[in-house]
C-alpha cells in the first residue's frame, strides 16, 4: 500500500510539472549548465553554447540555405585601364537577390558601365551548384558608342570549396530587341583569405557592334 501511494504522488508530480508552462529560461540554463558539469562563465562567454542551450537549431535547415557564394561587396582594377565597385548577391527575399556594380576609365570619360540586376536562384542558395536567371538595367559607353536598356541573362554558381573558394559565371544579352545589342559576360573566381575578406581573379568581356573587349581584373571582396 505504500508501494502505491508513493508511486501516485510520483505521478502527480510528473503530471503537475507538465502543466507548468515554461516561462523562466535563464533558470533552465542554469539546470542545464550544473546537469552537464558546464562552468557558467564558459557559457557566458561563448554564444554558441548559449544557442544550443536555448534551443536546438536545425543544422539541416540552416545547410540548405546559408548561401555557398555569400553576399558580397567588391572593389577591383582591370587590364584595360579601368576600376569597379559594386555589390553581389544582397538578399532580398528567399532566392531572390540584387546585384549591381559601377565601371570606369581612368583615362577615358567615355568609357563608363553601370547598371543592377536582379536574380533568382532556381536551387536552395546553400546548393553547391546553381543556376539564376536575371533581369535588369545596363548602360554601356564605349568608345563614344552607347547602348543602355534592358539586360537578360544567366549566372551559374558552383562552390569550388564551400567557404574557401568558388566560381561564378554570368552571361547576358544588353536591349537584345535592338539592332545594336550587346553581349556582355564573366568568369570571376574567388578565394577567401578570412571568413569575411576574399580576393578574387576575374575575366569579363564586353561585344559590342563597334568594339569587342576583353579585360583580366583582380578584386578584393568583402564577404557579408
Amino acid at each position: 500500500m505504500v508501494g502505491l501511494v508513493s508511486l501516485g504522488q510520483l505521478l502527480l508530480a510528473a503530471g503537475a510539472g507538465r502543466a507548468e508552462p515554461v516561462t523562466d529560461i535563464p533558470a533552465q540554463l542554469e539546470d542545464v549548465e550544473s546537469a552537464n558539469g558546464l562552468d557558467a562563465e564558459l557559457v557566458d562567454s561563448s554564444p554558441v553554447l548559449q544557442r544550443w542551450l536555448e534551443e536546438t537549431p536545425n543544422l539541416l535547415d540552416e545547410i540548405r540555405n546559408t548561401p555557398a557564394v555569400p553576399f558580397r561587396l567588391r572593389g577591383g582594377l582591370a587590364s584595360n585601364r579601368e576600376w569597379t565597385a559594386g555589390a553581389e548577391d544582397i538578399p532580398l527575399y528567399d532566392r531572390l537577390t540584387l546585384s549591381g556594380d559601377y565601371r570606369a576609365a581612368f583615362d577615358e570619360q567615355s568609357d563608363i558601365e553601370f547598371g543592377a540586376s536582379l536574380r533568382y536562384y532556381l536551387l536552395r542558395r546553400g546548393s553547391y551548384f546553381n543556376i539564376a536567371p536575371q533581369l535588369g538595367f545596363r548602360h554601356l559607353d564605349l568608345a563614344d558608342n552607347l547602348t543602355e536598356g534592358v539586360l537578360v541573362g544567366l549566372v551559374g554558381t558552383i562552390a569550388l570549396a564551400p567557404g574557401t573558394a568558388d566560381l561564378v559565371v554570368t552571361y547576358g544579352l544588353l536591349d537584345p530587341l535592338a539592332s545594336d545589342e550587346a553581349t556582355l559576360g564573366s568568369v570571376t573566381t574567388a578565394y577567401h583569405l578570412s571568413p569575411e575578406l576574399r580576393i578574387a581573379g576575374q575575366v569579363n568581356w564586353r561585344n559590342t557592334i563597334n568594339q569587342n573587349d576583353i579585360a583580366v581584373g583582380v578584386l578584393l571582396e568583402l564577404a557579408l
